[in-house]
This record gives C-alpha cells, structure tokens and sequence, in this order.
C-alpha cells in the first residue's frame, strides 16, 4: 500500500512538471511571437526592405509552375524537386512522342511510370502554398463570414466570434492567434516562421528537441519523461537549424555562382546569336564579291586568251600563205622539168643526154631539193589546238576558293610571345594566345599561322606546331641560316598585333664541336 501511494506521489510530481514545461513552452511561444512582431515592425532601413523583396521573390519563383508560370494548382513534385500543377504534367506526358520516355520539362530528368496523382508534393511547396492569401476577403474556416485573425497552430481563418470561442475551448485555449491585417503585412517567409512544427507523440504541443538518434522532433517532456531516450543524442531545435544553415547555404552559395556563370554563358551566347547574322551578312557579301573578283579574273584570261589565239592565227596564217606560195612554184617547176625529162628519154638522143647532163642536172637537183623542203607543212590542227590542263580546271572548287570557319577569336586580343635574337641549328618557340572578345583564351578555327619571312617579305620558312590546348599554341623552330628575318603571325587572313616582329639569326655552335676539340690519345706504334 505504501508504494503504491510512492508511485501515486511520482505520478502527481511528473505531471506537475509536464504542466510547468506546458507553460514554460507557451511562455517561449508567445516570447517569439512578439519578438518576431516587433522584429517586423521595428524598421531597420533598406537592408531589411531588401531581404525582405528577395526572400519574396525566391518564395514566388517555387510557388509557380515551370509551365504555365502560373501559381501552382494541384501541384505535384518530380524526384528532381521540381513542382507542377497536375493539368500541366499531363499536358506534357500526353505531348511526347509514344516512343519517348517521360522527362521533366525544366531538366530532363526521367519521371516514374507510375501514376502521375500518386506522386507527392514537398512540404515546403506545400506550406509556401498554404502561406499565401487570396486577393479578396478570407474567410472564416468555421462559419464562411470574414475572417479577422488567422490561428498560427490549427492554421485556421477565424472570425471574431469564432476567435473569441477558440481562446476558450480546451483543445485550443494555448492557440496563438495573429490579426489578419497583421498577417498580411508579414512576407511569405515571415508567415511559413509562424507554422510550429508539432510532437511527433503530443501533436498539441510544440516540438523544442530534435532526436538524432530517431530522427523526430518532440517536446521537452518526451525528452525528460521517456527513459528509453535518455541516451539518445538530442539538441535544441535551434541549434539543429544553426548547424544545417552553414551547409546548405554554401551549397546555395555556390549554385548561385554556377548560376551567375550560366547567365553570363547564356548572355554571350545570346550576343553571338545576335552577331551571327551580320557576320553571315558580311560573309554572303564576301562571297559576292569573291566570286565577281574570279569573273572579272575569267573575262580578263578569256580576253587574253583570245587576243593570244588571233595573232597566232595571223602570223601561221601568214606563213603558211608563203609557204603555199612557194610550194605551188615548186611544183609548177617540178611538172615542167618532169616533161622535159620524160621528153628526153623518149628521144633517147646521146646530144641531148650529154647536153642536160652538163647543162641541167645542178638545175635539176636544185628544185628536187626545194621540192622536199615544200612537203614539210605544219599541220594547221597542230597550230589551233588548244591544250587544257584538266587539273587545274578541276582543282577549282568552292572549297579551295573560300572555307567557312566559327570562331569568336578577337585579333586585337590575342598575343604572342616575342624572340629577338636566335642561333643556327638551336630549337626557337614561339607561343601565341588567342582571345575572344571579353579577353578570355579562346580555341581559335583555324588555328594561328606562323611564318619566317626575308627582308623581301617572302616566306623562307614556316614554324611546326607542336601542340594547343586551350586557345594557347606552340611553334618550333629551327633557324639554318644567319641574317635578319620577320615573324609573321596570322589569324585567317590578318595579322595580329605587333606582327611581324624582327629576329636576328646569329651563327650557333655546331653540335660536334665538342667533340672536335677532344684530344684524340696518340696510337702506339709497334
């Protein structure tokens, strides 16, 4: 009988601190409400103004959907965090191609094949959503009339008789209730402070500890009451939000700075796409003008050609009429001495052999001689023939006439590194960079040109490159001759700032000398 009033008498003490932690926790709640009243209506200048428009902001891009960009309705929420309303998801899923899987529209991430409604919402979408007022008059929860006061803990609309009857029932005499005016006034983030994250076990009282053992959150009874906890590892809910702020807010940090390198990527690749079509413009009208250079180039060629072929034509002409001429004497004389030799022989006189035999036989062999000189015309197919070199002819292509090359390399920019003074037979490099119009290196297309030039301005050599990475390129090179030279380097068809520079090429040591002047050791003589 004796223990049993023992444990009456504990029973009655731990009930007696429970009620005192109730009151405390009540006392802590209406402590931070005032605070976070007075913090809201004591005005710190423009730096609270600005947090203030950017939390609402940040809290307006989340409410939204990422498709109708509207506030969300029926929302739901991808494994990739992002939100929908439930029309706008089906909208998407029924417009993709059968044979297409089902992607988020922000990140094309894959979305599960189960059922569109079975997919959860994230409770911060959620209590954002739950945060925000509508544009007329709300209404009571309970009675539909209009609302003057919100209850932070049952997130109820309460109109003033309502109000009145909620600080007195049981269940909800510990309520905290803000005015509606008041609450309007507060930012979204300032209203989702409002919401208390309850008990996991007493769903009427406000959660303080956080268990990390059992990952919940509960109240300091539970914490002081259950033995089987006493060993967990708890902290105060506080300090649990101190200790996961700094984490996430170096990872909000630094999407932030791969979001602002994003925005800066997507403003010059928007300045690109607004530059390209001029540069197209101008490389149309290039082309143009290209082309009319090789027409006029061809009409001159032809011209030439022509007036080429024509005095050929006149002076063969020319010859070959004298040469018909005489050819046409020659055999009018042929003909005649024929007669008088067939003549001759008929007569089968010895007088007249012996009379032509000293007389006209050097005549004779005279016209037998011009005769054979005649017979040697130029074939005049020969003369008018036109020879084509077929190669070259074909080896006229749009490709070898111009290229088509991308490249947001800035001449005025890039650089490269200047050598004043080189020797015969040692290795000579030359690195240029090349840079874009916001002065960051650049891979350039085409690469870079180098060339060693004379005094006379013609190429007697051209550097190898050796490798590039990152719009940084190397040449080599290795002089074989001494004097004074130009390098010259090129982007395309310009030059680049401070080229051609000049370089004096001095005599080097050879690479044998070394061992040329080593005493050789004196053989012995047997």
């Amino acid at each position: 009988m004796k223990m049993a009033d023992e444990k009456e008498t504990t029973n009655e003490m731990d009930q007696e601190q429970v009620k005192e932690k109730e009151v405390e926790e009540q006392k802590d709640t209406d402590d931070r409400v005032k605070e976070h009243s007075d913090d809201r209506t004591d005005s710190e200048g423009n730096q609270q103004k600005k947090t203030s428009n950017t939390g609402s902001s940040e809290v307006n891009d989340i409410q939204d959907c990422f498709v109708c960009k509207k506030q969300l309705n029926d929302p739901k929420t991808l494994p990739c965090v992002h939100s929908f309303c439930i029309a706008c998801l089906k909208d998407h899923m029924e417009a993709k191609e059968e044979e297409e899987s089902p992607v988020c529209p922000v990140c094309s991430s894959s979305i599960p094949d189960s059922n569109l409604e079975d997919l959860p919402l994230d409770p911060l979408i959620e209590i954002v959503l739950k945060c925000q007022l509508n544009d007329g008059e709300e209404k009571c929860n309970l009675c539909s009339s209009d609302a003057t006061q919100r209850c932070t803990n049952c997130e109820h609309f309460l109109c003033t008789r309502d109000a009145e009857q909620h600080k007195v029932i049981p269940a909800t005499k510990d309520h905290e209730c803000i005015e509606i005016s008041e609450y309007k006034n507060l930012s979204t983030n300032d209203r989702m402070a409002l919401q208390r994250v309850n008990c996991s076990e007493h769903p009427d009282r406000a959660a303080e500890v956080y268990c990390k053992s059992c990952d919940v959150f509960m109240c300091m009874a539970c914490s002081v009451v259950d033995q089987q906890r006493t060993k967990h590892y708890m902290e105060a809910i506080d300090g649990y939000i101190d200790r996961l702020t700094p984490k996430l807010k170096k990872m909000s940090d630094e999407l932030q700075k791969q979001n602002d390198a994003s925005d800066e990527a997507i403003s010059k690749i928007k300045n690109a796409m607004e530059n390209l079509q001029p540069k197209k413009e101008q490389a149309s009208a290039d082309i143009s003008k290209l082309c009319s250079d090789l027409r006029e180039i061809i009409d001159k060629c032809e011209q030439e050609l022509t007036e080429e072929l024509n005095e050929k034509f006149k002076r063969k002409s020319e010859s070959m009429e004298a040469v018909l001429k005489q050819t046409n004497g020659n055999s009018l004389q042929a003909k005649s001495i024929i007669g008088y030799i067939d003549c001759l022989i008929g007569s089968r006189n010895c007088e007249l052999f012996r009379h032509v035999n000293s007389s006209h036989t050097n005549s004779f062999e005279k016209t037998l001689k011009q005769t054979r000189q005649a017979s040697k015309v130029i074939n005049v197919t020969d003369v008018l023939a036109v020879v084509v070199d077929q190669k070259k002819v074909d080896g006229i292509v749009s490709n070898n006439l111009c290229s088509f090359k991308l490249s947001d390399v800035s001449v005025e920019n890039s650089s490269f590194s200047r050598i004043t003074d080189a020797k015969t037979g040692e290795i000579k490099t030359f690195t240029v960079t090349t840079r874009n119009e916001d002065d960051e290196p650049t891979v350039a297309d085409p690469v870079p040109t180098v060339e060693i030039i004379s005094t006379e301005k013609k190429t007697v050599a051209t550097p190898t490159l050796e490798s590039h990475k990152n719009g940084t390129y190397q040449y080599s090179w290795i002089p074989k001759v001494t004097g004074t030279f130009g390098v010259k380097v090129c982007f395309g068809r310009r030059q680049l700032k401070g080229s051609p520079f000049k370089i004096n090429v001095q005599k080097g040591q050879p690479k044998n000398s070394k061992s040329a002047t080593k005493k050789t050791p004196n053989k012995k003589v047997r």
